[in-house]
């Protein structure tokens, strides 16, 4: 087999491979969704934070509770897909990204870290976490996250071939 493709492990931050295809699918891709550089940034913090716990996933499943497991494998797996193929790796970015994962998947991923974001201000605010200017800055990040995430799943919700409704709140899926 002939490699043609410089795996995305080896490539440089936020440099990335556009397909107009979804790989996993085979049909084409939706029109982009835009985030701003701190918008990404905010995004990006957001989902590397929560993939400190992948850890769950083998330890649900040495605990004998699949469910848990494959529903947070299914999670990570998604999250994964929108930094590697859409974010990009690294803490900063000077530019615009486009969010290119089809409507369906980008509603799963952005309302859990929308709704992971809100509690996590819910949370520091009941720390009075704002006394501190490093939880301050957490604070305006989760925001900034939140908000990107609501705009977007606003936008999906509005285009044509998206699927109609808000996304699932984390009741409805099931957490």
């Amino acid at each position: 087999m002939r490699i043609t493709e410089v795996p995305s492990v080896f490539r440089k931050p936020f440099e990335r491979v556009r397909s107009r295809r979804d790989s996993s699918l085979g049909e084409p891709r939706p029109t982009a969704f835009d985030l701003t550089a701190q918008q990404r940034d905010a995004l990006y913090g957001q989902i590397l934070d929560y993939m400190s716990g992948i850890d769950n996933v083998p330890r649900a499943a040495r605990n004998g509770d699949y469910e848990v497991a494959d529903r947070l494998g299914r999670e990570f797996a998604e999250d994964l897909r929108l930094v590697t193929e859409d974010l990009g790796w690294g803490d900063k970015s000077s530019q615009p990204v486009a969010l290119t994962r089809p409507p369906a998947e980008l509603r799963r991923v952005l309302g859990r870290v929308s709704d992971r974001a809100a509690a996590q201000i819910q949370a520091m605010r009941l720390e009075r976490a704002e006394e501190c200017a490093e939880e301050r800055a957490l604070i305006e990040r989760a925001r900034t996250a939140r908000d990107a995430c609501k705009s977007i799943l606003g936008e999906i919700d509005g285009r044509k071939g998206g699927e109609s409704g808000a996304h699932p709140s984390a009741a409805e899926r099931g957490q």
